[in-house]
């Protein structure tokens, strides 16, 4: 749709900007101080007030107010945000103020922007719910701004800045590095300990499974680079809770923090809640002492529909203590396709169907 505030007013932030009551003062003051970067692309620049208060390159693709901000004097081209035409990584970092909330195509517009930049994305949009303009395409509670950044390669740097007052939302972002392009040879020292073979992985046609077939909460016991990802879009909209006692794959699981998504440490095992009856649980922790984690399976055997039971087999079970589960469950069925079996056990579902 045309965006025609520029037409009617002007050079309106410009004017917002003299008084040092408005919300848009406030805003603007806010961005300068936040964004430390001095190589930022202003994505949405509109008439160029805040990247000539900041210095920086802006772009927007409405000709009126490309021509009010370069009469200005602000750094502002006419440009696509879908298209830009920067080098890859050209800027350190970029910047979106009251901008993505217009786009037709946000996911689009995130892309690009993470094309272009090296380091850091700053966001910030209104509120849901705060402000009725009908040039708006759409508008994000923290939560949902969060789940559709990360979604597209992104790691929120902290929480996400809500101002009542102003009615914005603030979030910075890290440009990621996908799993997929970190090999054995260039793992960093933080992944030294995390195996990226299939094997860590057998589990999944079982949980996925079970999960589809479910709709109440589920309970990860220790989290992973790969089931906890999955578990996370898995049960969108539902409740999800996961648990873990390394302090590293805890700071790994809390980028999938969300508003349905719990991330819980622990120091021991035993604080694991049992207060409600879950769909389906997990069972692939690392407990200090191996044979816990049958002990654990057994503590849902009247909490839970399905328990996915992870590393199992003759050669493996006895080191964990799952030889003492079985007896305590109705059904069991045994995924044996992977040299690491899953076993799903339960008091409440046949499991022929599986």
């Amino acid at each position: 749709m045309e965006f025609s505030k520029y037409k009617k007013f002007g050079a309106y932030h410009w004017k917002q900007y003299e008084d040092k009551n408005t919300k848009y003062f406030r805003h603007a003051n806010r961005v300068k101080e936040w964004i430390k970067e001095k190589n930022v692309l202003d994505i949405g620049a509109g008439d160029g007030k805040i990247t000539h208060l900041l210095g920086i390159k802006g772009l927007d693709n409405e000709p009126e107010a490309v021509r009010l901000a370069q009469e200005k004097g602000a750094d502002v081209i006419l440009g696509d945000v879908y298209h830009l035409s920067f080098k890859d990584e050209e800027f350190d970092a970029v910047f979106m103020g009251d901008a993505l909330e217009h786009f037709e195509f946000p996911r689009q517009a995130l892309k690009e922007a993470k094309r272009v930049l090296r380091s850091y994305l700053y966001l910030a949009t209104p509120e849901k719910g705060t402000n009725k303009d009908k040039f708006h395409y759409q508008e994000w509670t923290p939560e949902e701004l969060k789940e559709l950044v990360e979604s597209e390669g992104f790691a929120l740097e902290g929480e996400i800045l809500v101002v009542p007052k102003d009615k914005r939302i603030y979030g910075k972002f890290k440009k990621s590095t996908p799993i997929k392009q970190i090999t054995r040879e260039e793992r960093t020292q933080k992944y030294k300990n995390m195996s990226t073979e299939m094997e860590t992985s057998s589990h999944f046609p079982m949980l996925i499974k079970t999960v589809q077939m479910t709709k109440g909460t589920v309970v990860e016991l220790g989290s992973g680079i790969f089931s906890t990802p999955l578990l996370h879009w898995l049960c969108l909209g539902r409740k999800l809770i996961t648990y873990e006692s390394y302090p590293h794959y805890y700071e790994l699981a809390k980028k999938f923090k969300s508003e349905n998504h719990d991330i819980r440490f622990v120091n021991n095992w035993d604080e694991v809640e049992l207060s409600e009856h879950y769909s389906v649980v997990l069972i692939d922790h690392s407990p200090k002492r191996p044979r816990n984690r049958g002990q654990d399976a057994i503590k849902f055997k009247d909490k839970a529909d399905y328990i996915v039971i992870h590393d199992t087999g003759p050669k493996i079970e006895a080191k964990y203590g799952y030889d003492k589960v079985w007896p305590h469950f109705k059904y069991r069925r045994d995924w044996k396709e992977c040299p690491h079996w899953t076993t799903v056990v339960s008091n409440f579902k046949d499991l022929s169907n599986l």
